[in-house]
């Protein structure tokens, strides 16, 4: 009996999306989180978690005084 395991992590990549991992791979960074790609990321979330924030407060505070 032969048994193959093999990894989810096989499948191809398209040329775009290969080439835009060789160019984020470029470089020194700092490990768990201390680059600047997850310093962007974390910007671009904190901002969209404070607008949906404010977005669902004010439907909530003009359900409140109608």
């Amino acid at each position: 009996m032969t048994c193959a395991f093999f990894s989810d992590n096989m499948a191809g990549a398209s040329e775009a999306v290969f080439k835009a991992m060789m160019e984020a791979a470029q470089g020194d960074a700092m490990p768990y989180g201390g680059d600047d790609g997850t310093a962007q990321v974390t910007r671009m979330l904190s901002d969209f978690l404070n607008a949906m924030w404010m977005f669902f407060w004010y439907r909530l505070e003009r359900r409140r005084t109608c």
